[in-house]
């Protein structure tokens, strides 16, 4: 059968990985690289049995090898979907591309938490990062015997039979200066058996034989992101709808890189109608993904970046407060704890009133006072108490009473007059603060359009503020997963609608059906775990692009144990896999847990370092240690969770105090939910017990034990890794 090809030709993409491995190569080789593929592959990828031949190898998708000089390409394509298209994979020399399969995308964002975000500049034809030289060919040995069955499966003439089987090394089997199809035909049949190819890397659009010199030579912006049809319809800004955009969607779906392009194309459809410099601000709640969206923008943005403001949220309102001169330090945890215990000891020790409003609020345990007073009261800007009588609380756990409520609010009070008289405020109350300035100072902020990204971490407040800098509601664009609302727990899309005074409905919500991060096992792994504590029904339509093995669970019973197990897993996958110890991630709960477990894999002889909420450097060396919510927004190959599973609720708990604990405890498993789901590739789940708690949702439908040793878990991710459909 002969593949039909398109007469428009091909669209090329490239992978992180294989520009990963283009950047090593000497610079006269990558020129005559990307020359040759331009050439060979952009109208006929298809095989011809020479310098194009399929590799004798199940895979999804099926493989194929270029030859061009002394070097190889792997690649794949595909005649079907919305284009034709050839994905390049690896490159390498005729040997090595072969033998050093797998290489995660590692990456070279540094994060710092400071005053400043640092702005990545374009490195004018420098590598990424630095790498050992490769071992040269001739040290190498071949990794079985070159015997008659070979010989005769290649159809090497009878006549080097000889010289064939005496050789042990790849430099002795280039010395006798063979043919390159049957040199080629030995080495595949010798290596090409075990290729690995990543299969979740991200794609890059190369429009040109030109536009990847132009990569190569530092022009961040010559190649594009890929998106799929899917992300591009919801990615155009609409000038003629009337009301927001709404994006929700799982992990993986890409909401980010569609909040990115919609940008973008207001930027360009703005210019178009004559206004040569907008403003459009893209602000989220993490400094991680606030960097990873300054890492993409210059591909997305291209000449138009200069227009993109990207900031947190908290950034932007100590900006907004500053030009009024009305910034104040906040308060941490502990002081704001203190303030509030301090309040119900004035009203414990006041008027009949006053005790009575104490008595009232004895059964709720004063964090979750404080999580109603800055998330509810604060955070919805509820401006008196008729007002908080009357909001419904949406995601709060415990139902209060009226005369409840009215203690409460007298509490907020004492609290807002002590954080007054000490000159301090909290965040809830700056973002509180900025909005009002903004409501009334029109010109303030001046933006042409607004993306928020990740909104499920931020109070209406917020939203509210985003809109208040925005023309008009069609100016702003919105992106959420309330399943991965891990801070605040009171985000419901109802309470946003109404601080918006908006409805969102079909016109103006969008869903995003297709993971192209995890796999299918892992995040139907993780999505079962989260059982329960979910906010928003699990969508059964959801696809995912990429197949794998089954995640691995290993019960342990105490740190050490844990800790002990998180190194023999990483030890197998870097050596089995030949993986980089930068594309490995360990997440656990606390920054204490963190610095312990990076500690205890250095004293295995992993290179690992702790890295906080407030210091993440993504292009360190080693293996990441992060806690759950630092790792908020990020994605990494291959991640290990450890989780001290949770305890039952203590039988002697009131129901007021069952509810407020469980409201916590199910914040807790989305945080577990978010970590689990930063995998691409491969999950290895530590769960510790202690006592008898139960160990939720490890049914063997979507995990695999680890019984068998780690070897199991990666001989099953070389077997049944691959991709679903056409990416």
């Amino acid at each position: 059968m002969v593949t039909q090809q398109p007469l428009l030709g091909f669209q090329l993409f490239a992978t992180d990985t294989y520009l990963d491995r283009l950047k090593r190569l000497p610079d006269q080789i990558e020129r005559q690289v990307v020359a040759e593929v331009d050439r060979e592959l952009r109208h006929r990828p298809t095989p011809n049995g020479h310098s194009k031949k399929k590799l004798h190898k199940e895979s999804r998708p099926a493989l194929y090898r270029l030859r061009s000089g002394n070097y190889r390409i792997i690649y794949s394509y595909t005649t079907t979907g919305p284009e034709p298209a050839v994905t390049l994979h690896l490159v390498g020399s005729r040997a090595g591309v072969y033998r050093e399969p797998i290489s995660f995308r590692r990456p070279t964002t540094r994060i710092e938490y400071g005053a400043t975000i640092p702005d990545p500049s374009p490195t004018t034809g420098a590598r990424t990062f630095d790498m050992p030289p490769p071992a040269l060919e001739d040290d190498i040995g071949l990794p079985r015997r070159i015997d008659d069955d070979l010989l005769r499966r290649v159809g090497a003439p009878p006549a080097r039979w000889s010289a064939l089987r005496a050789c042990r090394t790849e430099g002795d089997l280039f010395a006798l200066d063979l043919d390159d199809d049957l040199a080629d035909a030995i080495i595949e049949d010798l290596l090409a058996g075990d290729l690995f190819v990543m299969p979740a890397d991200r794609r890059w659009r190369a429009e040109s034989e030109d536009a990847m010199l132009r990569w190569l030579d530092g022009d961040r912006t010559a190649l594009h992101l890929d998106m799929a049809p899917e992300q591009r319809r919801h990615a155009v800004w609409d000038p003629s709808r009337n009301g927001p955009v709404l994006v929700k969607g799982s992990p993986g779906t890409g909401k980010s890189v569609v909040a990115l392009h919609w940008a973008a194309n207001m930027v360009r459809e703005l210019q178009r109608q004559g206004n040569p410099e907008p403003r459009v601000l893209i602000a989220t709640f993490t400094n991680a993904l606030v960097a990873s969206h300054r890492h993409l923008a210059p591909n997305v943005l291209g000449s138009s970046e200069r227009c993109v403001d990207l900031s947190t949220v908290d950034r932007l309102v100590s900006r907004l407060l500053s030009s009024r001169s009305l910034n104040q330090p906040v308060v941490n945890d502990r002081e704001l704890l203190d303030r509030v215990q301090f309040a119900q000891q004035q009203l414990l020790a006041g008027d009949d009133e006053e005790r009575t409003a104490q008595s009232r609020l004895n059964s709720l345990p004063p964090r979750y006072l404080i999580e109603e007073i800055e998330q509810v009261i604060v955070g919805r800007s509820l401006r008196t108490i008729e007002d908080y009588r009357e909001t419904s609380r949406e995601g709060r756990g415990i139902r209060l009473t009226g005369p409840q409520r009215d203690a409460i609010w007298m509490l907020a009070e004492l609290v807002d007059q002590h954080l007054f008289h000490d000159g301090r405020t909290t965040f809830a109350r700056q973002r509180r603060a900025a909005l009002r300035l903004v409501q009334s100072s029109p010109d303030l902020g001046n933006y042409d359009g607004v993306v928020i990204d990740e909104a499920q971490d931020l109070e209406p407040n917020v939203i509210s503020l985003a809109l208040a800098l925005c023309p008009g509601p069609n100016r702003l664009f919105v992106t959420a997963d309330a399943d991965q609302s891990i801070y605040g727990g009171v985000f419901r899309w109802p309470v946003v609608a109404r601080a918006l005074g908006i409805r969102f409905d079909d016109t103006t919500t969008a869903t995003l059906k297709t993971c192209y991060r995890s796999t299918h096992e892992i995040a139907s792994a993780a999505g079962n775990w989260l059982a329960d504590a979910g906010i928003e029904p699990k969508d059964d339509a959801l696809t995912y692009i990429r197949r794998g093995a089954l995640p691995v669970a290993h019960l342990c019973r105490g740190w050490r144990e844990a800790n002990s197990a998180a190194a023999e897993f990483l030890n197998a996958v870097m050596t089995e896999l030949s993986a980089d110890p930068a594309c490995c991630a360990v997440l656990t709960p606390t920054n204490q847990s963190g610095e312990i477990t990076a500690e205890s894999l250095r004293s295995s002889g992993i290179n690992a370092v702790f890295q906080s909420s407030q210091h993440v450097d993504l292009a360190a060396e080693g293996v990441k240690v992060l806690t759950y919510h630092a790792a908020k927004g990020l994605e990494f190959p291959i991640v290990v969770v450890i989780d001290p599973v949770l305890s039952d609720l203590r039988a002697d708990l009131t129901e007021e105090q069952r509810s407020a604990e469980q409201e916590r405890r199910d914040r807790d498993l989305r945080a577990r939910y978010v970590a689990m789901t930063r995998a691409m590739f491969a999950l290895a789940y530590i769960p510790i017990q202690y006592g008898h708690q139960p160990v939720p949702n490890l049914s063997p439908d979507h995990w695999r034990s680890s019984a068998d040793g780690w070897g199991g878990f990666i001989r099953a991710l070389e077997l049944e890794s691959g991709v679903v459909v056409p990416a």
